[in-house]
């Protein structure tokens, strides 16, 4: 099967599976679509069915496609449009795969079987035509199927079905067992980097990841290449170490001069310290020299003993005469007068530099972050092996819980808590905590304290991903795992079309914004990124930026949501809306989602954009909508207009904001487009209220005379479309409650209409349904009836409008139309 047909089998099923009646309501799987578990266990199966073919036994390719296609709509009863049970739906599996129109060859009745035996022992007699490599084959869909129980990679949470699956496995593969590592604690971008670490290393050892939960990874374990702990420690020591230990973290060009942070003595090299110092002074041998100095001082602070540190070894090694003078206030404009007396080459000078204080540097230089992702791993590593759970951090942590200066502001552990370095953390991302606690009459800033997993995790997040500040970060992470095929996937596909961006020089934000539609359905241009790298391991993060600087919170909350609505509707995972990436895995754990929406969670929501949270299942519908009709600046004004309105009063507040559209005064496009909301609304059982209806229904008398008349009136202005409303509206206001019965108030009325309807008949009819929105606000009460209209002229006048076009759209159409 080819990438393609994976592709098509995704879209299949995410645009039929995945919401309204495809949606689990009750059990522990409550709010997931089924697409979701269809795609694992088929992506699952996949994987697996092709290691049996490389290592087991050959299979011609149409065995194999039919197993795959099996797996990926095994759940026949939950596809199924009757809601028949899996005996009574499967026998059709066949026929319907033949609808869909695939272009994959396959075998219907092994699709069947495969389909039927699923489950543990399978409906009777469903095996009693199958070879050997057939059962091994549907023992394959049932430990994928079975997978699908846990919601964590350490499957020794269930020891009775990790052992049952685990001999299925070594019945099909002899020489390989089911295996995990994963990991008790989850930081976001920490324990993703841990989670690369452990596919590169399982590749190397012959293991195959099959599915990537949020905390570890599932695979297929090779008995003669046994995963040894301390090796895997040491991968994940020095992968972490490559990604930490980052000059930018060390040096940084701050209020017109270079500074040196305290990174540069946490074990980064001093050869990494020199070049980006090199790289900040772009050949500016003043900005070269000056940095160099200040790193020289900082090596002096840790060291005031050490000779090798005076000026003069400075001097000796950046090509100045002995004695001159060194400028004291650090600017690179001092340095000018040095750098024009040295006619060393830069990078003679950098070279220098970095040979006669290597050791030293190394000496100063602490290797505390090694030691902690030590102790680290070693207490969060779960592997078969050894899963006991120690407390000992735990107890450490409470210990110190709730002391400023030994609790970590962020996760409220202890490991080893230090200042929040502004050089350490992304664009955007405050240092500074605002307290009551502190000595009064201080002169320097408060500063957060954090741990050293949490700082491990920020240096993280600012190098391993791109450093522009957005305005929101979608998360989206797996209901149960990432099929590790799908992974592999979209990785392949994404280097694909970098090789192709960089052939034709486009944006990066329109390669994602091209990737994502191709890959998983439509979406807008919403990427802003320098590095599009999109890590589908445990979790994925997209940093989202509002094109329109202008917009105020709330509006850029719910353009946030329309986008994550369309995301949801191609991709479904649960997703999370963060204003930074500092968050934990208490954060993702303690959201629940409400059942019959899709599994969206914003974060400290702005007040303004709450109410669009109820609208979630209208959102994608709703963005696609405004964004055919409106115009492209109005977009988001009125988007969030209907976003956060009542739901029951989404098309009058449509109808009061017409002028927001294409074409002003455009009458078909008004139209359409009420009609098209109208009919959504509909189909997700929205009723409007009962003078709504009132409304509507004189506006279709109004529509219908006319449309009698035969002259054209796809032209005619607002004022003429309403002139039967607006005059029996001025009848209301001209009636005296206290000097007139409501007898007279119907013969104003009627008079009034018969200006703008001639043909009695009809004006009577109006006249009638006009005095049920009369009684319908006064209650009985001709004065409040009265007062209460006037009150709600524009708005009844909206509605009545929106009405009259939105049966002209419905193809109502008269005159020389």
């Amino acid at each position: 099967m080819e990438k393609r047909d994976y592709a098509q089998i995704f879209r299949v099923l995410t645009q039929r599976y995945s919401t309204g009646e495809f949606v689990h309501t009750t059990g522990p799987k409550s709010g997931e679509p089924v697409s979701v578990h269809l795609i694992n266990v088929g992506f699952a199966s996949a994987t697996m069915a092709d290691l049996y073919h490389r290592e087991i036994k050959p299979l011609d390719q149409k065995t194999l496609d039919s197993l795959i296609l099996a797996a990926f709509f095994h759940d026949t009863n939950k596809i199924d449009p009757d809601k028949r049970s899996l005996r009574g739906s499967v026998g059709e599996l066949g026929e319907f795969l033949k609808t869909l129109d695939l272009g994959i060859d396959f075998d219907e009745k092994k699709v069947v079987g495969f389909a039927a035996s699923h489950g543990k022992n399978g409906p009777v007699g469903s095996r009693l035509d199958m070879d050997r490599d057939q059962i091994n084959l549907s023992r394959i869909l049932m430990v994928a199927d079975n997978l699908e129980l846990f919601n964590t990679a350490n499957l020794s949470t269930n020891l009775q079905k990790y052992h049952e699956l685990n001999d299925y496995v070594q019945t099909i593969f002899p020489g390989r067992e089911l295996s995990f590592i994963s990991f008790r604690e989850f930081r976001n971008v920490l324990t993703t980097e841990l989670m690369k670490a452990t596919y590169n290393f399982l590749k190397s050892v012959c293991g195959v990841p099959v599915a990537f939960y949020r905390d570890g990874i599932v695979y297929l374990k090779a008995k003669d290449k046994p995963v040894e702990r301390e090796a895997l420690k040491n991968e994940y020591v020095k992968h972490l170490l490559d990604k930490i230990l980052d000059a930018r973290t060390a040096v940084r060009y701050w209020q017109g001069m270079i500074q040196i942070k305290p990174a540069a003595f946490g074990g980064i090299p001093l050869e990494l310290i020199v070049v980006m110092i090199g790289s900040i002074s772009s050949d500016d041998k003043s900005k070269l020299l000056q940095g160099l100095y200040t790193l020289l001082k900082r090596m002096r602070e840790k060291d005031k003993s050490a000779t090798i540190l005076d000026d003069e070894q400075y001097l000796k090694v950046t090509g100045l005469p002995s004695g001159t003078e060194i400028p004291t206030s650090g600017k690179p404009s001092d340095f000018e007068p040095l750098a024009a007396k040295t006619s060393k080459p830069v990078d003679e000078i950098m070279e220098d530099f970095k040979n006669y204080f290597f050791e030293i540097h190394y000496n100063l230089s602490d290797q505390r972050m090694k030691i902690f992702l030590e102790k680290y791993i070693e207490a969060n590593l779960e592997t078969p092996e050894q899963t006991e759970t120690s407390i000992e951090g735990l107890v450490k942590s409470l210990k110190g819980y709730g002391t400023p200066k030994n609790t970590c502001s962020i996760c409220g552990s202890e490991f080893d808590v230090a200042e929040m370095q502004a050089a350490e953390v992304r664009r955007g991302t405050s240092v500074q905590q605002f307290s009551n606690n502190l000595h009064a009459n201080m002169r320097r800033d408060p500063k957060r304290y954090i741990c050293m997993a949490c700082r491990a995790t920020l240096i993280l997040e600012k190098t391993s991903q791109e450093n522009a500040r957005s305005d929101f970060y979608i998360i989206g992470t797996p209901y149960t795992f990432f099929p590790a095929q799908l992974e592999d996937f979209l990785k392949d596909d994404l280097n694909e079309r970098i090789k192709i961006i960089q052939k034709a020089k486009k944006r990066k934000d329109s390669y994602v914004d091209d990737f994502l539609s191709a890959v998983v359905g439509e979406i807008n241009k919403m990427i802003n990124y320098d590095d599009p790298d999109l890590n589908f391991a445990n979790f994925f993060s997209i940093p989202l930026s509002i094109y329109n600087k202008k917009l105020n919170p709330g509006h850029k909350a719910t353009e946030a949501l329309g986008h994550i609505s369309k995301l949801h509707n191609s991709l479904p995972v649960k997703y999370f809306i963060f204003s930074n990436l500092s968050f934990t895995g208490e954060d993702l754990e303690s959201t629940t989602f409400e059942a019959g929406y899709p599994a969206i969670q914003f974060q400290s929501i702005p007040s303004s954009a709450s109410g669009a949270m109820k609208n979630l299942d209208l959102l994608y519908e709703l963005r696609k909508l405004v964004e055919h009709y409106c115009e492209l600046d109005h977009v988001p004004t009125l988007f969030f207009k209907l976003a956060t309105s009542n739901r029951e009063e989404m098309w009058v507040e449509a109808s009061r904001s017409l002028r927001y559209l294409r074409g002003k005064g455009d009458n078909s496009i008004a139209g359409k487009f009420l009609l098209v909301l109208n009919d959504g609304l509909e189909k997700k059982g929205v009723a409007m209220e009962e003078k709504v209806n009132l409304t509507l229904s004189i506006a279709k008398i109004g529509f219908e005379t006319l449309k009698n008349t035969r002259r054209p009136y796809w032209n005619l202005s607002d004022y003429a479309l309403s002139k039967a409303f607006e005059e029996a509206f001025e009848a209301v206001r001209k009636f005296d409650p206290k000097l007139h019965e409501r007898d007279d108030l119907e013969s104003l009325v009627l008079n009034n209409v018969l200006r703008a309807i001639e043909y009695r008949p009809a004006a009577l009819e109006f006249k009638d349904e006009f005095m049920k929105i009369v009684d319908t606000y006064g209650g009985g009460s001709l004065k409040l009836a009265r007062e209460r209209l006037i009150e709600s002229h524009n708005t009844l006048r909206s509605i009545y409008l929106g009405g009259i076009k939105m049966e002209m759209a419905r193809g109502r159409k008269g005159g020389n139309e």
